[in-house]
């Protein structure tokens, strides 16, 4: 049972500041309060979970996002008697990856479809290193929280483009997206449609370097630019289609002036922020910030479908 019932927390776990969304989740998604804090100000308290009790957030239920180097993203087309045999088969596959990368991993899957008369089941997988995910719960449980889930930031960002699509058609005619998640310290390039991550990859540079070292900027725009075209390439080799129309930067370094224009000159896209695109979310308060909050909106948006799932079977049951 929730600790409010329907109050829900997500928290995006950056590397240098947390974001958070505090929501009632009923028919609606209702925000009560939103902010970010430095990770160095909670942790470098004696008493963390005191640190995070002065933000006022109520609700101690929270679902958790971060990302790391370590995450492998999987669609698996797979032969299974049940979904007890696929588990197992499932579980045999990252055997595999943590043989291969010498790290323990903790794994999800979701069943996308089933065809019963072939017995192939369609799989979306994700799978981290278990170390840190550990670490990130841990430092959750320190604050005083309690976590119930965690999530995928780039699942998280497709559900607010999903939303987003549902309310504005025309936009769907460009899938898929070139998405550029400009982080503190890692930058993360995806190529995703509008329920699925395509392809994946990121890179230890972010808005902190680029700031930091004005005379070397260029270089580090230059390798988010190389990073963006590998991601077109794939694209094009692997679809044997035009190339991608829409480009969305978010993230802290979205305001960066300087990373908007030199993508907009060098990759041929329709580039934006994704703060241009809000309109289409009447729910979120007007001050909020697209760029920073989309993670933790999409969690809550996971954590809204979920509720209301769980509210079909309850009423088709009785």
């Amino acid at each position: 049972m929730f600790n409010h019932p329907g109050r829900i927390l997500s928290l995006d776990m950056g590397n240098h500041s947390y974001k958070y969304i505090e929501a009632q989740l009923s028919n609606k998604l209702q925000i009560l309060r939103y902010g970010l804090c430095q990770e160095a100000e909670l942790f470098n308290s004696d008493f963390p979970a005191k640190m995070w009790k002065k933000i006022g957030c109520r609700s101690r239920d929270v679902v958790l996002s971060f990302h790391h180097k370590s995450l492998i993203t999987r669609e698996l087309k797979l032969q299974a008697d049940n979904e007890l045999q696929l588990q197992h088969i499932i579980h045999d596959e990252f055997q595999k990856y943590q043989t291969d990368l010498k790290e323990e991993y903790d794994f999800d899957y979701s069943v996308q479809s089933h065809d019963s008369e072939s017995g192939i089941y369609f799989t979306k997988t994700a799978g981290i290193s278990k170390r840190i995910n550990r670490g990130y719960i841990e430092k959750a449980i320190s604050l005083g929280l309690k976590p119930r889930a965690v999530d995928i930031q780039l699942n998280a960002f497709i559900r607010v483009i999903r939303k987003i699509l549902l309310r504005c058609k025309e936009l769907s005619e460009e899938l898929p997206y070139l998405v550029l998640d400009l982080g503190y310290e890692n930058t993360t390039a995806a190529l995703i449609n509008i329920d699925e991550i395509i392809a994946l990859k990121g890179i230890p540079i972010g808005c902190r370097i680029i700031e930091e070292s004005p005379a070397n900027s260029n270089e580090y725009l230059q390798e988010i630019i190389i990073l963006c075209w590998q991601m077109i390439d794939h694209y094009i080799h692997s679809s044997h289609k035009e190339e991608l129309q829409q480009g969305i930067l978010y993230g802290g370094g979205a305001f960066a002036a300087s990373v908007l224009s030199h993508l907009k000159d060098q990759i041929p896209l329709r580039w934006n922020q994704l703060n241009h695109f809000r309109l289409y979310l009447s729910e979120i308060p007007t001050d909020m910030d697209l760029n920073l909050y989309a993670n933790c909106l999409g969690s809550l948006y996971w954590e809204g479908d979920k509720l209301n799932t769980e509210r079909k079977i309850r009423n088709d049951r009785f």
